[in-house]
């Protein structure tokens, strides 16, 4: 880990993560929590209008990823993001109509898109397709690090100072990682994509060939869109996960007194208490992950993203069902471990499978598809909750993710011919 952070790129990249993440972590809490005992259809809403913000972005933006400068589009889509975000607040705090509040909820996924797919393809990049695990496990611990406080941390602020102004603190970490990006110059590309895959055309035909160029080689890749059905669906439980959760987690602490000294919404710390216990676990794999890896084979790679998918989906029905505070921990701890080896192991196989010039455009494929369930599980599960208990939206919708996952890993398996690339 540390001999990674010698390189002044990647330990600019990690900082301006680190406040990312930490900004986020804390309005990703705050919001599912503030918007608990709404309607339960404009909860998933909101939630399905990121996610249909992320799949709209990446489509749309993505494409250019290998045409742009990676430190300009960075360092504009935070600033992008910070003004958003705060304008989400803003909305939230006026009880402005639903359909607004959707619209900017939709295009804070965009941007947020286009920031996680510009980032995941300079990492090859960074220290070439050897190196790609333990800097991608460096990057996702800052995540996980920023997780291991901002649940708690974010519970006590919401029941404290309320939820908008824990989203006005996010988008100012924005403006914080902008800064941070604008230092640093992301490495040049080995291959011109202006001259090496086609002539100069108008910038709508431009635009729709790299759409195309991207998508093509990611459908005729049986191996990428098998295994990334499954982080979809992993994607998607989250999503919905959110929204269950805090429906139940009342009844989970109901005997914990001491969590009341936390703040004064014992639930709201409970609420982010069992996802830090989650974030422990795999900020502990991932951290051992920058120095070693894991899923060295294609096949073997596949096989660690679908116990990655599988182990935390069956968690989420556990805890949800569960009247043990301590078995909701157990089982987020082990999601915790589990997980670790989607967010490391499946890049790693990702990077390996591309070529570099069309990294940008395959990854922008990748978020673009990975985002569709959690587009449209949010929607069916508040639909669901306004006419089921949260005990059989939970099973309908997790029950239908895994699923899902073995069917995508079945013919992700079946297309490994050999054992490595």
């Amino acid at each position: 880990m540390w001999l990674l952070l010698r390189d002044a790129r990647i330990r600019v990249i990690f900082f301006a993560q680190t406040i990312d993440a930490f900004g986020s972590g804390l309005s990703m809490f705050a919001l599912a929590w503030f918007l608990r005992k709404e309607n339960p259809a404009l909860a998933g809403g909101i939630l399905g209008a990121q996610g249909l913000g992320i799949f709209v972005g990446t489509i749309v933006l993505g494409a250019y990823l290998d045409r742009w400068d990676l430190r300009q589009t960075m360092v504009f889509a935070n600033l992008i993001s910070a003004g958003l975000v705060a304008s989400l607040a803003t909305l939230l705090a006026l009880k402005a109509p639903s359909p607004l509040i959707l619209l900017v909820a939709a295009a804070v996924g965009c941007i947020s898109g286009l920031v996680q797919s510009a980032l995941s393809a300079s990492i090859p990049l960074l220290g070439g397709i050897e190196k790609t695990q333990q800097i991608n496990a460096l990057f996702n611990s800052t995540w996980q690090k920023g997780g291991l406080i901002t649940p708690v941390l974010s519970g006590v602020l919401t029941a404290t100072f309320g939820a908008t102004m824990v989203l006005y603190f996010d988008a100012a970490t924005f403006l914080v990682a902008a800064f941070a990006y604008a230092t640093i110059r992301f490495p040049e590309r080995t291959t011109d994509i202006a001259t090496a895959d086609q002539p100069q055309h108008s910038a709508l035909r431009t635009w729709w060939h790299d759409v195309l160029t991207g998508y093509s080689y990611f459908v005729r890749q049986p191996l990428l869109w098998g295994t990334m059905v499954g982080v979809s669906c992993l994607n998607a439980g989250f999503a919905s996960f959110f929204l269950f959760l805090p429906r139940v987690v009342d009844r989970l602490v109901a005997d914990v007194p001491w969590l009341d000294r936390l703040g004064t919404d014992r639930g709201a710390v409970g609420f982010g208490f069992i996802d830090t216990v989650t974030v422990v676990f795999e900020l502990m794999l991932s951290i051992y992950l920058t120095s070693h890896v894991l899923g060295k084979t294609n096949l073997s790679a596949s096989r660690l993203t679908l116990v990655g998918v599988i182990a935390p989906l069956l968690g989420m029905i556990v805890i949800v069902h569960t009247k043990s505070l301590a078995v909701a921990l157990l089982t987020a701890a082990i999601m915790g471990v589990t997980i670790s080896f989607v967010s490391n192991v499946w890049p790693a196989l990702f990077a390996r499978v591309v070529p570099e010039e069309l990294l940008g455009r395959v990854t922008s494929v990748r978020y673009a598809f990975g985002s569709i369930g959690g587009t449209i599980t949010p929607w069916m599960s508040g639909l669901l909750l306004a006419r089921q208990s949260v005990y059989t939206a939970t099973t309908l919708v997790i029950g239908m993710l895994i699923s899902l996952s073995l069917v995508g890993h079945v013919f992700a398996s079946r297309s490994i011919i050999a054992p490595s690339r």
